[in-house]
């Protein structure tokens, strides 16, 4: 290793307190909901075996923070004591602090990185980087593009933010209202008795993948987290017919949850969901709604079509992956019996 790639600071695994403590004295651009370590904390719980990591490279003031699950291979691969690291359900990478960093701190950040991997026989990584933050930038392993995310501007206030919505959602919101819905901001119990059922008839009804049917106590610890914003669209008899739930941290609102009935889908109630989430978010004082992408990378998909018509602004969505073990990796990759095509960790 070169002189110029030796760590200078130290490593340090840091409890969830200590973490949390260090994220939020951080500026409030440089943070988000899903970069929190309380959300890297309820994500665990969504499939077993991860293993949250609350990793911290620091050079005096300037500091690489970096919260991601570590887990064994799945199968015969995790009897060789291999494991993998991998990045929230949503968004994660490293907050690095000040942005951006003094000359060569990052090289020798990443550097540490790749010896704590070692040590611990990490095959390889891979992250999906915020699209509002600079974590892509800040990086060591490869980057690499995958798709346009929407996010609304709260700090343009209500005229500026409605003034922005195309034809079609501006349409959708008179109906919602002329029919009758109203949104409703309620308390993690009442909430989740409702979303709970409402979220798994949601993706039974679109054929989801068993990843996306994310276990009860995992929404019950997000809809907890004093950070979550709980709301739910009524129809005139009192019935919910659509629900999300939605993550304030730093500047950032996140649309991270959502599911309805067909029948409020039909009348608009996603719509008017969004509309009155932007308008609580920004009497918070967040800047920025962030309502994610499309299910795949293609511009014509019907989830971006209907995210798109609140905003015309965008960010770009990228994913990391780091193969620390290249030999035993394709070694890994020749002997797996049905590799996932076009995926770092093809054996998940």
């Amino acid at each position: 290793m070169r002189a110029a790639l030796r760590p200078q600071g130290r490593v340090e695994e840091l409890g969830a307190a200590e973490a949390a403590a260090l994220v939020e004295a951080l500026p409030v651009a440089l943070r988000a909901p899903a970069l929190h370590p309380a959300y890297l904390e309820a994500d665990a719980l969504r499939e077993p075996g991860l293993g949250p990591v609350r990793w911290l490279y620091r050079e005096g003031q300037a500091l690489c923070w970096h919260g991601f699950h570590v887990a064994p291979l799945p199968g015969e691969a995790g009897e060789a004591g291999w494991r993998d690291l991998q990045s929230p359900y949503g968004y994660g990478g490293p907050l690095v602090h000040p942005w951006p960093p003094p000359p060569g701190f990052l090289e020798r950040a990443w550097a540490a990185h790749r010896a704590w991997c070692a040590e611990r026989r990490v095959l390889a990584e891979f992250l999906r980087f915020h699209p509002l933050l600079p974590g892509a930038e800040a990086y060591g392993g490869e980057v690499r593009g995958d798709r346009d995310t929407v996010w609304v501007d709260l700090a343009a206030g209500p005229e500026g933010w409605r003034g922005a919505y195309q034809g079609r959602a501006r349409t959708t919101l008179r109906k919602a209202q002329r029919l009758g819905l109203r949104v409703a901001w309620w308390a993690p119990g009442p909430f989740l008795e409702a979303f709970v059922p409402l979220y798994a008839a949601h993706m039974e009804r679109l054929g989801a993948a068993a990843a996306y049917r994310f276990p009860r106590p995992y929404l019950e610890a997000l809809a907890r987290w004093p950070a979550a914003l709980r709301g739910v669209v009524l129809d005139p008899e009192g019935q919910v017919v659509a629900a999300a739930l939605f993550l304030a941290e730093g500047e950032v609102l996140e649309y991270h949850l959502a599911a309805d009935r067909p029948e409020g889908r039909a009348a608009g109630a996603p719509t008017l969901l969004l509309d009155a989430a932007f308008e609580r978010g920004a009497a918070l004082g967040l800047r920025r709604a962030h309502l994610g992408g499309g299910r795949g990378p293609d511009p014509a998909d019907g989830l971006l079509r209907f995210k798109s018509a609140f905003s015309p602004h965008r960010a770009r969505y990228r994913t990391g992956c780091w193969v620390h073990h290249p030999g035993a990796y394709e070694a890994l990759r020749r002997r797996w019996p049905r590799p996932r095509p076009g995926r770092v960790l093809f054996y998940r």
